[in-house]
């Protein structure tokens, strides 16, 4: 910008004959880049990293340059890239006010050989990028992805998570209008930990194609919050979403912390309310309800048979799974232990979360899974800390019809055809009791529990609930306490007892269930909430 030789400069240099004979990214040195590269068709495409005063990156600058041909002789081909060309400011035009926090520009290259060839500018900042028409060689597509937050100081805050149509070419206007229309509004609260006193989280969105790739950014959340976030609704063709929470975020490097990721959501629709809260406890391992296409945690095919909880633990929300996870490099002291029983014998014992069984008998026999999961070693993790599992189903190689895996999912004991794969009626737990956003309760605690089953776009066991209790340890699991259950209507039922522990105390859960079928479930949660 300053015509002083270039510092912060990468160039994609690309024959557009076949990206097989060159295709590499060239730094600068002091502005000046060297390369041989064969005789041939090309593209350079230059990316200007941009800094402030104290050295902070604000943006990117993409300088596009096509139609170059090297010839077949001698002596060295001179091309400039000037950042200056790059005036085309990515934007967009919000219905409300918003700063740009994350944008994406994905430049798509087709060389003449039919290979696609991405090529992405990102920052939290500006992008600006020269304007590209339709090259000789091979064809030029671009697409935006551009994030945005509400003003520092509103009241309820919110952002812009979206995505444009790919364009021909790069068109000289890189500004995008947001019609109200092409929205859908995602209502979110981030609930979290009484113990997490930093009021810390990351909140994840974007988007992945199988021809891009992922475009995805984390967000810093204040929790517990409440935001709304307008999406692109619907989006283009070959996207789907990725969607994730992180609480409880560690307090030195090493630290751990629980993450959250929504199930496949491939899209939304105009003008779509959607309503989820995020983190709310009690949290512990389920087998989960799913809609859109999902993989099948707990399936069976011929002789073939998985059994699975959706992560290390879930929710108030039925198809969030969960898990424990620490920095790269660093040892996870998350432990995970499944065993699984037929008829009452062993035949299997796992570190994790499932097991796969072959050879499984074509016959009616009951099946028990106990899972394990141990977080106590995550410092930054204070509820949840230990969950139990244990849970029976009965196996009928005849299946049900309403088990039948929906043609929009998949497993892998069937090879991926769905049609073949029947879901195992394993029970799923459903809670929401009524703490606050830190998973507080005051005085007297309520829980709503749901008794179903494992689920996939409405498929599986319709077996009704048998029966429910919910009982409550205040030392630690020495001695538990009932409280009083009672139906509501089907498949709920309704527990409250009085919170008689000491304030910021953790008591502990227990909840065993049973089905009309044969099928039973006892989950303990150690740590459960906190009384405040």
């Amino acid at each position: 910008m300053t015509s002083a030789p270039a510092q912060h400069a990468l160039s994609f240099v690309l024959n557009v004959d076949s990206r097989a004979k060159f295709a590499a990214v060239i730094p600068d040195l002091g502005g000046v880049s060297r390369v041989a590269v064969p005789v041939g068709n090309y593209a350079i495409y230059t990316g200007f990293a941009e800094y402030d005063t104290s050295g902070n990156p604000t943006g990117v600058r993409l300088v596009l340059q096509d139609n170059l041909v090297i010839p077949n002789s001698s002596g060295v081909s001179m091309v400039t890239a000037d950042e200056r060309a790059a005036t085309a400011q990515v934007s967009a035009a919000t219905p409300r006010p918003a700063k740009s926090d994350n944008v994406t520009l994905n430049v798509i290259r087709t060389d003449a050989a039919g290979n696609v060839v991405p090529i992405q500018a990102v920052a939290s900042g500006n992008v600006f990028v020269s304007s590209q028409g339709a090259p000789r060689i091979g064809k030029l597509g671009s697409q935006v992805a551009w994030d945005g937050e509400s003003p520092a100081g509103t009241g309820l805050p919110y952002r812009y998570d979206l995505i444009f149509p790919q364009a021909a070419n790069v068109p000289t206007n890189e500004t995008f209008p947001v019609p109200a229309s092409g929205l859908a509004s995602l209502h979110y609260t981030f609930d979290t930990d009484a113990s997490n006193t930093a009021h810390t989280g990351l909140y994840e969105i974007g988007m992945r194609s199988g021809q891009l790739g992922g475009m995805f950014a984390f967000y810093p959340v204040t929790v517990p919050e409440s935001l709304t976030d307008y999406v692109t609704a619907p989006l283009p063709t070959g996207f789907s979403w990725l969607q994730s929470y992180f609480a409880e975020l560690g307090k030195a490097p090493d630290e751990g912390f629980a993450g959250l990721q929504a199930g496949n959501v491939p899209s939304f629709a105009s003008g779509q309310q959607v309503w989820r809260t995020w983190g709310h406890g009690p949290l512990g391992p389920q087998v989960g309800q799913f809609s859109g296409p999902n993989f099948c945690y707990s399936c069976v095919a011929g002789t073939t048979m998985g059994i699975a909880f959706n992560g290390d633990f879930t929710d108030s929300e039925p198809e969030t799974p969960g898990y424990y996870e620490v920095p790269f490099g660093y040892l996870n002291p998350t432990v995970e232990n499944f065993v699984v029983y037929r008829d009452g014998q062993q035949i299997d014992a796992e570190p994790g979360i499932g097991a796969w069984l072959d050879n499984v008998p074509q016959q009616t026999d009951t099946y028990r899974a106990v899972l394990d999961v141990d977080a106590s070693g995550i410092s930054s993790v204070s509820q949840a800390t230990k969950t139990h599992t244990d849970l029976t189903f009965v196996y009928h190689p005849a299946g049900d019809p309403h088990s039948t895996l929906p043609p929009g999912d998949f497993c892998d004991e069937a090879g991926g055809d769905p049609a073949s794969c029947q879901i195992l009626p394993m029970l799923n737990l459903s809670y929401q009791l009524n703490t606050d956003g830190s998973n507080t309760s005051h005085a007297v605690s309520v829980l709503n529990l749901t008794v179903g089953h494992e689920s996939y776009d409405g498929q599986g066991s319709q077996a009704q609930a048998a029966s429910a209790k919910v009982e409550v340890s205040f030392d630690g699991g020495a001695t538990w306490k009932p409280a009083a259950t009672i139906p509501t209507v089907q498949n709920h039922y309704l527990a409250i007892w009085p919170d008689t522990g000491a304030k910021g105390s953790m008591p502990s859960l227990r909840v065993t269930a049973t089905d009309s079928i044969g099928g039973s479930i006892t989950q303990t949660i150690a740590n459960a909430y906190t009384i405040g």
